[in-house]
């Protein structure tokens, strides 16, 4: 087989005019405006809306190219990987068909109508929407849509023999033996006295395990590989991700005539139904929970998007302890790259099956390990989706609702990030500007309105933000742990959203270029595969204690409890031994404190939880609260901040508060950086240590001057504080008091 990459640079063009704008592919119309300035940062503002000419216009895109040697083969296929948009096709002025709107993988036979020397090779978008102008994004999504060429475009020329499709079935064992049988289909250009042969190989870092090879005698054949002492890939939390290589070839005597890889992972799926609860997904033969968040295409424009900003958000997710992505309610299926990264990483994709190329994307995606579960509600969909993938489960795509009824409560961007894309004027809640980068019209009333059921009113246009993310979070976090608590039924949980395609107030937990909000470190802590909670109950005045287990081995671990007031007088304390089986919930203590809170009132009281492996080493913390945020008389907290050099790019800075500081946030004044944690909570004279990673190095006296230390207490009283700094050859020291 030979290939001719046409991707790259092509030109654009309106329809039925001759100037000409540089184009790439892939990519898109607004992308190649934005790349040579002919439109405004859609971003910024309400720009979004003045640009909705691009999206009423009808564009064609065009590339000329030459081949040489192409015509002397039996079989020549123009491969056109992804279109967005309703579209016509054409080389050298012939026609060669139509997609309609929606998402494509084309390929047509061009044999016939290639030249020699330069082709010209043209295709043509209707305008995707009429009268757009005033339209704005909702719910996440473009709502002025983009078109172009969003995957790769060749020509393919084949002489013997065509590979059209490779399934691979996986069968284990007990004894991890994995049985695969690598089904290839194939079209023959060649005479039939031609003999061909047709082999199957698994390899595991370029080493072959396996090997099978045979005479091809049909279109579609099946070959067996056995591999012994099989590695499972697991999802995250719960194991390694080891992945291995099948790689086909159709032989005429030594010559490789097509040669395809898929890269798999050796896994099992199933799901058990539930008399009462959710379903339950059996992983590797080991039951586990999933806990998942919804995915949003990173951008309006996410031709543009490099490999880069995909593994970011995969790797937010990862290190936010989530197992699963829930590709839901998109216009389109993602990017090779998208899926590759979930292999790697271990995450799990539950995608809602979309009519439009359905069956296309299933043969390009259903080989990745990531791939687990399907979400069809249309009985049509389902059978497409059991025919083109045999081992593919289905679920209804509100299988998780009463674990997930409750609706987050959406956030701002962090204050230094709400600037690049609203001028100060435009910096307030009733805002048009602001309103128009919101997720929906209720999202900023929502705000608000929840501000006064559980916190006290922020004090600025900043604190607004700062609070939304704490508000945000906390609400997030509470259901989370209701539902872990006391719906032991329950095997799933998805939170609200992953990611933004635009800078908005939305319900994701990271903002549109990758930054962690309050959300994701909260659940980052809270999806811990072993973790540690408190359900209190009015009623008999008691605080049952919980301890989970999701992995798939047993842990022995000790759970130790403190009860403070604010000022930090410790009131209880106790400890007691667990043994945590496989993938379980245990009940690990129920403390009365009926007396404390008729003695010290339910807002004067706060327990902090540790839980610890049989090694002493601290596992999962958390803490529980007996009222509404808003209840809290909140003193000044008394912060101390030590600071240290970590390496030469990074630093350490030790917190330690005399009263109880809750959600603790530090950041650098105007500059990027990464955090090993934000947004905790700090217990009476019990030092933290967080790791600070400036995006590019600072000198410590300028890392000094830019950090910034704030609590719950600073979004509704404004700080007067007096921040006095001790420097010595060794480590500084910031002191705050009110």
């Amino acid at each position: 087989m030979r290939r001719l990459d046409l991707s790259g640079e092509w030109t654009v063009r309106k329809t039925g005019t001759k100037k000409i704008y540089k184009a790439v592919v892939p990519g898109c119309i607004h992308a190649d405006l934005l790349a040579i300035r002919e439109i405004p940062d859609p971003f910024i503002g309400r720009n979004l809306r003045e640009i909705a000419w691009v999206a009423e216009t009808e564009w064609t895109y065009e590339n000329t190219f030459s081949i040489e040697g192409f015509l002397n083969h039996r079989c020549v296929m123009l491969c056109i990987e992804g279109l967005d948009g309703a579209a016509e096709i054409a080389l050298n002025d012939v026609p060669l068909g139509k997609t309609e709107a929606g998402m494509h993988i084309v390929e047509f036979n061009v044999k016939p109508y290639i030249i020699p020397g330069k082709n010209k090779l043209a295709i043509s978008f209707a305008a995707p929407v009429r009268k757009a102008r005033n339209r704005a994004p909702l719910a996440g999504r473009p709502a002025l849509p983009t078109v172009g060429i969003n995957g790769d475009v060749s020509i393919q020329a084949f002489n013997g023999v065509r590979v059209r499709d490779v399934i691979v079935r996986q069968g284990i064992t007990d004894t991890a033996v994995a049985e695969l049988d690598v089904t290839v289909i194939t079209e023959r250009f060649c005479i039939a006295e031609c003999q061909l042969e047709v082999q199957a190989r698994v390899c595991y870092k370029n080493i072959t395990l396996s090997e099978a090879r045979e005479p091809l005698t049909a279109d579609c054949q099946t070959l067996r590989l056995t591999l012994k002492n099989a590695q499972y890939w697991w999802p995250s939390g719960m194991g390694e991700q080891p992945l291995y290589e099948v790689l086909v070839d159709v032989l005429a005597e030594r010559t490789s005539l097509e040669h395809v890889s898929r890269r798999i992972g050796i896994c099992h799926a199933e799901i058990v139904e539930a008399k009462a609860g959710s379903p339950r997904l059996i992983f590797n033969r080991h039951p586990m929970y999933i806990k998942g968040t919804v995915w949003t295409r990173p951008d309006l424009y996410p031709a543009r998007l490099s490999r880069v900003e995909y593994a970011r958000l995969v790797k937010a997710a990862v290190v936010g302890n989530m197992n699963l992505l829930r590709v839901k309610d998109i216009a389109a299926y993602e990017c090779n790259a998208f899926y590759d990264l979930c292999d790697e990483y271990g995450l799990m994709v539950w995608h809602d099956a979309l009519e439009d190329g359905l069956g296309p994307n299933i043969r390009r995606i259903r080989h990745h390990p990531c791939m687990v579960l399907w979400g069809c509600d249309d009985p049509a969909l389902t059978a497409t989706v059991k025919a083109e993938d045999p081992a593919g489960l289905c679920l209804p795509k509100d299988a998780f609702t009463h674990a997930t009824g409750f609706a987050p409560t959406p956030s701002l961007p962090e204050p230094r990030i709400i600037a690049t894309y609203l001028s100060e004027e435009e910096q307030n809640l009733s805002h048009p500007a602001c309103t128009y980068h919101a997720q929906d019209a209720l999202t900023l009333p929502l705000i608000a309105s929840t501000f006064i059921r559980h916190f006290l009113f922020p004090a600025s246009f900043a604190n607004h933000a700062w609070l939304s993310q704490i508000q945000h979070a906390v609400l997030i976090k509470r259901e989370w742990e209701r539902v872990r608590c006391d719906e032991p039924n329950t095997h799933g949980f998805i939170n609200g959203h992953l990611n933004d395609c635009w800078p908005q107030a939305s319900t994701a937990s990271v903002d549109f270029e990758g930054r962690w909000k309050a959300a994701h470190y909260l659940l980052r802590k809270s999806l811990s595969p072993v973790w540690a909670s408190g359900a209190f109950r009015p009623k008999t005045a008691t605080v049952d204690l919980f301890a989970f287990n999701d992995t798939p081995k047993a842990l022995n671990a000790e759970l130790n409890w403190r009860m403070t007031r604010t000022q930090g007088d410790l009131l209880m304390d106790g400890a007691t031994e667990l043994t945590l089986a496989p993938a379980t919930r245990e009940a690990a203590a129920s403390l009365k404190i009926g007396d404390l809170i008729a003695n010290f009132g339910a807002n004067d009281l706060f327990l902090w939880l540790y839980l610890r492996d049989d090694h002493g080493a601290l596992i999962a913390s958390n803490f529980v609260y007996f009222c509404e945020p808003r209840e809290w008389a909140l003193p000044p907290p008394r912060m101390r901040a030590e600071i240290r050099a970590w390496d030469d790019t990074s630093y350490a800075v030790t917190l330690t508060s005399q009263q109880v500081a809750l959600w603790v946030w530090l950041s650098l004044d105007g500059m990027d950086a990464r955090y090993d944690d934000n947004f905790f909570c700090l217990e009476p004279n019990r030092p933290m240590r967080i790791r600070i990673t400036p995006s590019r190095r600072l000198k410590p006296d300028l890392f000094r001057q830019m950090l910034r230390i704030a609590s719950l207490r600073d979004t509704w009283q404004e700080r007067r504080t007096l921040i006095q700094m001790v420097a010595s050859a060794r480590k500084t020291q910031v002191k705050t008091d009110d």
